[in-house]
Order: C-alpha cells, then sequence, then structure tokens
C-alpha cells in the first residue's frame, strides 16, 4: 500500500492511500469494505502517534471497541486513484468518544465524510471502561464535526426480511482482540445483496452500530429489508447469531442509481 504520513500539529492525521484492483466493487470504485478499512488504518497509526493506541491500552489490560460508525460518500473513488484520509479526535460524552474523518482526492475535493463512536473496554471482563485522561485531553474545545451521530438511538431492526444469507466467521475474520474484525460485519450485511441492485445502485450513507462480538466458527445470519425512499432505496440489515438468535449489528444503508 503507497501511503506518506504526516502529523499536522498532533490533532490531525493524514494520509494517502491507492485504490488497489482487490478494493473495488463490480462497479470500478471502491467498496464499503474498503473504505472503512482507510479509516480504520489511519484512525489506527494516528492513535499510535497519540500514544492511545491498543497496544498503549493493553498495557492497563484495556482495549478499543467501535461502537458505532457512520459514512456519507458523495463520490467514491476509483481504481488507482490516489486520496488522502484526514482524521482527528473530535469529542467525548461520558463512556464514549468520537473520532472523524474525511476522505479527499488529489484536488482536495471532499469525497466521502465519516464518524464513529468508540469505547475503551477491559480486556477480561469486557466491560466498558472510563476514559482514561490520555484520551479525554485529546480533545479541544473548538474541534470541528465532519458528521454528527446520535450516541443513544437505536437502529431499528428489518421490517419484513425479504433476503437473508448464512455465514460462518473463519480465522482469517479475526483481529487482534481475537474476535471477528467490524468491517467483516459491514462485509456480512451486504451479502444478502441481489446483483442486479449491485450494478445498478451505488451506497451514499452507511450507519452500523455494533452490538455483540463473535468468535471464529460462529454461525450468522445476515437479514435484509428494502424501503423505498424517494429517489434512492433504504435497506436495514442485521447480523443474528444463529444459535443464540444474539443480534450482532444493525446497519441502515441508503442507495442511489447512478445518474441521480
Amino acid at each position: 500500500m503507497s501511503k506518506t504520513d504526516r502529523i499536522q500539529n498532533d490533532s490531525v492525521w493524514e494520509e494517502e492511500f491507492r485504490v488497489r484492483t482487490y478494493e473495488i466493487d463490480i462497479n470500478g470504485v471502491t467498496n464499503l469494505a474498503s473504505l472503512c478499512n482507510y479509516l480504520q488504518e489511519a484512525a489506527g497509526n494516528h492513535a499510535e502517534k497519540l500514544h492511545v493506541s491498543i497496544d498503549d491500552l493493553g498495557k492497563n489490560n484495556k482495549t478499543w471497541v467501535l461502537s458505532r460508525l457512520r459514512l456519507n460518500i458523495t463520490k467514491p473513488p476509483g481504481l488507482g486513484q490516489t486520496i488522502t484520509v484526514r482524521t482527528w479526535p473530535s469529542g467525548t460524552d461520558r463512556l464514549f468518544t468520537t473520532r472523524d474523518f474525511e476522505i479527499l482526492d488529489n484536488g482536495g475535493q471532499s469525497l466521502v465524510k465519516a464518524t464513529s463512536v468508540w469505547l475503551v473496554i477491559d480486556r477480561t471482563t469486557r466491560r466498558p471502561y472510563r476514559l482514561p485522561e490520555s484520551v479525554v485531553n485529546l480533545i479541544r474545545p473548538d474541534t470541528p464535526r465532519a458528521l454528527t451521530i446520535d450516541l443513544h438511538q437505536q437502529l431499528p431492526e428489518p421490517d419484513q426480511t425479504v433476503r437473508s444469507a448464512e455465514l460462518i466467521a473463519r480465522r482469517s475474520d479475526l483481529d487482534v482482540n481475537g474476535h471477528v474484525n467490524n468491517v467483516h460485519y459491514i462485509e456480512w450485511a451486504l451479502e444478502p445483496m441481489d446483483d442486479a441492485f449491485l450494478k445498478k445502485y451505488r451506497p451514499v450513507e452507511l450507519t452500523v452500530q455494533f452490538l455483540a462480538e463473535s468468535r471464529q466458527g460462529t454461525n450468522v445470519i445476515s437479514n435484509l429489508s428494502e424501503l423505498d425512499n424517494a429517489n434512492s432505496k433504504l435497506l436495514r440489515h442485521q447480523l443474528i447469531k444463529k444459535t443464540e438468535e444474539t443480534p450482532l449489528a444493525r446497519l441502515e444503508t441508503r442507495w442511489v442509481t447512478e445518474d441521480k
């Protein structure tokens, strides 16, 4: 991955990525999972520079967990395009902290805006832990927001499931915490979607609420419902642990045709 890193006053991180062939969808533009991977990579590198990385928290038996994620996509990057991801800590609310993002093309045009909500949890008990001062002190009073998200609003379940897919968590899906990486949840949520739909529509919004962790071998049901919304399609997704019917994540995605 070709990238150039630089730090700006310690508060904003910028990192370049070049869109590879394995990061695009059937329409030749960056897929949702790859966009989220860019954000995750940049966030992790910035956290390392700020000394609040997973390794830093791990010294006190703590780790980061992603609770929510929201993306607004104006224009998805295409194959071979060089993009810049900007990211910065943007706020705190009791146990939650937010980190915002913007993806720019090489002319400085905004392609994607995003926000994310994180918790610090105890690695043993898996319960939330108060934010360390090292995290709280990163937030400045005049910090701008790329997007906002309601920290307490629950995403609804699919109203009426129209398509489903069954999956199983593989070893390659796991992250450093030994649980399925959050980006794979997004891939799983899209699995029931029809090929004809994906060729006609492109995503412009993604909201994810992560509800529970899963491990290798977990059997997962991915349910999908579809709602018409003027000139766009609003989809609701839910991932459920099959054996316990435990919800793992809920998502909403909005899609438009290419000529919209």
